[in-house]
């Protein structure tokens, strides 16, 4: 009984391309791994703030003054800090404007004020007092 010849090249052939497929997928795989931890490390790595507002009073007819809390909880220092406050009465169960002012155009119907912050660095925490002026 003859024995079937055994092609060499061939077989080596079959088993490069066998291997060349698995790095490819393997290459992909790990691709994906690099850009979730890129991901992760800039969101874990940015600055994060947190705002608390302070109890407050106010008097009909006098200036309303807002004591708002910043603290940066992140990990790196925050630059260009830019923010609204505005004042907006709601009626019970009414629906609440959320609409945001841009960085140059006041909210017009409700008393604001605006706060910038140049730098704030980690676990630094900035109390801004600020006049909310009457819109109009």
């Amino acid at each position: 009984m003859p024995y079937a010849k055994f092609d060499v090249p061939h077989s080596t052939l079959y088993v490069a391309i066998a291997v060349a497929i698995i790095y490819f997928f393997q290459l992909l795989s790990m691709q994906g791994s690099v850009r979730l931890a890129r991901i992760t490390v800039e969101v874990d790595q940015r600055a994060w703030l947190s705002l608390r507002q302070e109890p407050f009073t106010f008097h009909i007819g006098s200036e309303l003054a807002i004591p708002l809390t910043a603290n940066n909880i992140g990990k790196t220092p925050a630059k260009n800090i830019h923010g609204w406050v505005f004042v907006q009465p709601v009626l019970k169960n009414a629906e609440v404007d959320f609409s945001s002012p841009t960085d140059t155009t006041p909210p017009s119907k409700y008393a604001y004020t605006k706060f910038n912050q140049g730098v704030m660095f980690p676990n630094d925490p900035t109390t801004f007092k600020r006049v909310v002026y009457r819109a109009g």
